[in-house]
């Protein structure tokens, strides 16, 4: 199974052992961790639990964490993949790229991809995405890829909406690129 993944303006390759620094400055960003960490900066030992994590279940499931190097300028501009988050029996599609990378089509592009790679290669018959209520791009992303709403909850005492998308969507589409799929 191939882990390091690729889109047309994306190389998205898992976190390593050693990268719990990186991932940890990542998540402390203010915009990354305004919606994924409730607006908290995590420690270095959440950081490091995660990339732990990760590498096990990269090992054992073929999933986890990729950080997303951003082709044109060579850098790490946030991360994807799929993590569990509540008591679900498959972890969910994640997503976080740091302000200055939103709106150019670039998460809707790694979304796709990761949509792509749970289907094909772990054979998923479905897909989840959770986000907080009033992160309106976000709930963008999912419904550009072909996710459907289907369920509003409240955890820790935050609105928050479930959307999901079905394997058999996955035909429709033939590349990874973002050409006609802005981030609004």
């Amino acid at each position: 199974m191939k882990l390091v993944l690729e889109t047309n303006r994306t190389i998205l390759k898992p976190f390593e052992g050693d990268e719990s620094e990186l991932f940890h400055k990542l998540s402390c960003d203010s915009f990354i961790r305004k919606y994924l960490w409730d607006d908290e900066k995590i420690s270095m030992k959440v950081a490091k639990d995660v990339i732990s994590r990760s590498t096990r279940y990269f090992k054992r499931n073929g999933f986890g964490i990729w950080k997303i190097e951003y082709i044109e300028i060579d850098e790490i501009i946030g991360y994807a993949g799929l993590w569990y988050f509540f008591e679900e029996e498959q972890p969910q599609l994640i997503y976080a790229l740091r302000e200055n990378f939103t709106k150019k089509g670039i998460a809707t592009e790694v979304a796709k991809r990761m949509v792509h790679y749970a289907f094909e290669q772990l054979n998923y018959k479905y897909l989840i995405a959770s986000m907080d209520e009033m992160h309106h791009e976000s709930q963008k992303v999912a419904s550009r890829i072909g996710m459907k709403l289907f369920k509003r909850e409240e955890l820790n005492e935050k609105p928050t909406v479930f959307y999901k998308i079905n394997n058999r969507y996955i035909n429709k589409w033939n590349n990874y690129g973002s050409q006609n799929q802005p981030d609004h």
